[in-house]
């Protein structure tokens, strides 16, 4: 078969199946099977593929068609400025999440900081405070409950080459303190956090299928209105951050102006701020810790 037939065939599988983007994740798919650039595959529309590739392409559909997610499939996830390794029981990374590493990029740079020392709560694939160290400098510390992403996220860490400015440590977020954090790290001096908690309440009937099937239900649901781990999550928080120090939060559709609410209610922060992603949903607040 050449790889314009199969191509085509392919888009159409996944098509019925009610893949959103059928046409892109075959490419993405064919991509790697031919360890070729998907731009490339106009070039070898009348190329013959082997049987080796074929079946394992064909096999890759099959996944695919009863409901994998594309990045569990493919092993990665592109976020930001580089390549993550995920696989289940890894949250795997949204585009809407890069708002937290923009945000803190920036305001990194406008303060003029020359190694700023970033937390990453509820690390996951390590995305985040990843993203942000390669990009500003400096040292982090990437925290979460689960075995497989505390694993993950270091192997992202050594890909990236930053093994030797990052610190691991698994444990809940709420039970971080001074008696587990790593040699060098102190409460109280953590220039920026960035947290991605889960914020989707259990009951919640517009989670997608898929996503409630397929990803760590941990890294997802959180009680009955999804706001528990956030209001647990803020007095480790607090603890953590320096004087003026900022948080980046990402939360769930609707829930800014009740987030605002549980920092402003804290005490311990001031100029709270809500944000909306590209698709208009509450996405993202920011805090700084008074002084």
């Amino acid at each position: 078969m050449k790889v314009e037939e199969f191509l085509s065939s392919a888009t159409e599988t996944l098509k019925q199946a009610q893949i959103e983007s059928p046409r892109l994740e075959v490419e993405m798919f064919m991509a790697e099977v031919l360890s070729c650039e998907r731009s490339s595959l106009i070039l070898r529309h009348n190329d013959e593929l082997d049987l080796f590739s074929e079946d394992r392409l064909k096999g890759l559909l099959r996944r695919r068609q009863k409901g994998e997610p594309l990045a569990y499939i493919l092993g990665y996830k592109d976020f930001y400025r580089d390549r993550f390794l995920v696989q289940p029981g890894v949250l795997i990374p949204r585009n809407e999440t890069e708002m937290l590493v923009e945000c803190g990029e920036s305001w990194i740079r406008s303060h003029g900081f020359k190694s700023p020392v970033i937390a990453d709560l509820g690390c996951g694939s390590g995305c985040l405070g990843l993203s942000l160290l390669k990009a500003c400098g400096g040292k982090l510390l990437a925290v979460d409950a689960g075995e497989i992403p505390i694993r993950v996220s270091y192997q992202n860490c050594v890909n990236l080459g930053l093994e030797g400015e990052t610190n691991f440590l698994q444990c809940r977020v709420q039970d971080l303190s001074s008696n587990n954090l790593p040699p060098n790290w102190n409460m109280g001096e953590v220039d920026i956090v960035l947290a991605n908690p889960p914020y989707i309440a259990e009951s919640d009937p517009h989670v997608c299928p898929q996503v409630r099937r397929t990803e760590p239900s941990q890294a997802l649901f959180a009680g009955k209105d999804g706001l528990q781990e956030i209001r647990e999550w803020i007095p480790t928080i607090v603890t953590l951050l320096r004087p003026g120090g900022l948080l980046c939060l990402e939360h769930g559709a609707k829930q800014g102006e009740a987030v605002c609410k549980h920092l402003a209610d804290s005490g311990h922060f001031e100029w709270i701020q809500s944000y909306r992603d590209l698709a208009g949903w509450d996405r993202m607040v920011t805090a700084k810790k008074k002084k």
